[in-house]
């Protein structure tokens, strides 16, 4: 992610007083995100869905503090079908498509879905039904993007 990314992402984060995070793929970022989170004392749950066994194992065994890192094949039903619903879904692992459709039953009223690498053409047709943009076009080459089902696009705070 660039650091624009990353900025936008913190400050989705930050317009929550408590925010619930469904997260398909694990990593560098859920670890990153939840110590911010932790930074800024904002109370947080977070679920990170990886389908490798090696990575999955390696991010379980940092001991991330309010994070449930879940192991499911990348086609399964477990990996697609979660209990819950969420503030925030970041989607950043294996068949993003389809993930972006899944996403829907699953964000709450308000929520927002954040897609990572969203410069590939190939995930477009994941946005039908979502009122989104792509962050930070004036690059010309976003790799963020950001959907809502409402029509209000929720407002990123500026944090400097």
């Amino acid at each position: 992610m660039s650091d624009f990314d990353i900025q936008c992402f913190k400050n989705i984060l930050t317009s929550y007083k408590s925010v619930s995070v469904l997260e398909w793929g694990s990593g560098n970022s859920t670890k990153y995100f939840t110590d911010f989170l932790q930074n800024v004392g904002i109370p947080y749950t977070w679920e990170a869905v990886e389908h490798h066994r090696g990575w999955h194992d390696t991010v379980k065994k940092w001991g991330l503090k309010n994070v449930e890192v879940c192991f499911a094949e990348q086609n399964s039903p477990e990996y697609f079908d979660r209990e819950g619903t969420y503030d925030v879904i970041f989607i950043d692992g294996r068949n993003r498509r389809k993930c972006l459709i899944k996403a829907k039953n699953l964000l709450k009223e308000g929520g927002v879905v954040l897609l990572h690498d969203a410069d590939r053409v190939y995930y477009h047709s994941g946005f039908d039904g979502y009122h989104g943009k792509f962050l930070n076009p004036q690059t010309g080459i976003s790799r963020l993007w950001m959907g809502t089902l409402d029509k209000r696009q929720p407002k990123i705070p500026k944090v400097i």
